[in-house]
């Protein structure tokens, strides 16, 4: 590691930790700083950390805009940032994480839309982006997310219909849409989903049940 990207280096992690951090001697891999009371915000800086492979700040007050050099971290395979005061839109360079997954920024501030650029994770296997301030329409391509397990956009602002693409998420197994303003009706094809154990669409503006789908969910006496 040569000199300047040494010092950077130790700047993140000081910045991180709070102290004086000397990097000379390793490289770190996982960071692990939930429910250490820390504040302030993630500076630019935390693109130089670009060995981790985990990183959780969750239950913390951090606060401010995600620094969009998060995206440099291209082996990262778990984010968590959930639990803190967050707010901004989320990143569109976190598509360039393409070994994530796990990504958790349940409450926090987030606003805007759900970048249709998450939809590229293609090892994503849990998404939660639970009790914030999102708004718009769920991404269509959504669908490509077949890795997926868990996928929880819950206490948010989300419009438009369900996508039909979600269909196509054989893995999911927990689907959590509830306390949204969605409208429509439940596509017929979800109950193709095998493997879907829970499922909460309440409180939106007005989710009509199809028929179809419900006698495909019901189970058989």
């Amino acid at each position: 590691r040569n000199g300047q990207m040494s010092t950077e280096y130790s700047k993140a992690l000081s910045s991180l930790f709070g102290t004086r951090y000397d990097s000379s001697a390793c490289e770190v891999r996982r960071i692990n700083l939930q429910f250490n009371s820390l504040k302030g915000g993630l500076m630019e800086s935390i693109g130089f950390l670009n060995g981790l492979t985990h990183l959780c700040l969750s239950e913390n007050y951090l606060k401010g805009p995600l620094p969009s050099s998060i995206g440099l971290l291209i082996h990262l395979d778990t984010l968590v940032l959930d639990h803190n005061e967050f707010s901004g839109e989320v990143p569109k360079a976190l598509k360039n994480l393409t070994n994530l997954t796990v990504l958790r920024l349940e409450n926090n501030k987030f606003t805007g839309c759900i970048p249709m650029q998450l939809c590229q994770l293609q090892f994503l296997r849990r998404l939660d982006l639970s009790n914030n301030l999102f708004t718009g329409a769920i991404p269509d391509r959504i669908g490509e997310l077949r890795s997926l397990q868990e996928l929880l956009l819950n206490n948010n602002k989300l419009c438009g219909n369900i996508p039909t693409s979600i269909v196509c998420l054989q893995s999911l197994t927990s689907l959590y849409l509830n306390s949204n303003c969605l409208t429509g009706t439940i596509p017929s094809q979800f109950g193709d989903l095998k493997r879907l154990t829970a499922l909460n669409l309440q409180d939106n503006l007005g989710i009509q049940v199809n028929k179809v789908w419900l006698q495909k969910s019901l189970p058989k006496c």
